[in-house]
């Protein structure tokens, strides 16, 4: 595939027959494409992690640490004793 610049800040994108595979302007918005675009590439899409709760401290106003993972039992007892912060299930 080749790449050839028609104007300034326009591109475009020719494969091996001559026809245009894709065309670019200067602002990255693709304006005309022949095929899917794909260069060899692959992509995922981003998805957030699913929270289960956190801990908070400073009361209902203060600041709270989310995790994906609930701590066990043990865990959340030993760090409300020792750090005075609390479990709180989303």
């Amino acid at each position: 595939m080749n790449h050839e610049e028609i104007k300034p800040g326009q591109h475009r994108w020719v494969n091996g027959d001559g026809e245009v595979v894709a065309s670019i302007d200067s602002s990255a918005r693709i304006w005309s494409t022949a095929e899917p675009l794909n260069w060899g590439k692959s992509y995922e899409i981003y998805e957030p992690p699913k929270y289960v709760g956190g801990y908070r401290f400073g009361g209902a106003i203060g600041t709270q640490f989310n995790g994906t993972k609930k701590p066990y039992c043990f865990h959340r007892t030993m760090v409300k004793l020792v750090l005075g912060w609390e479990w709180v299930d989303l």
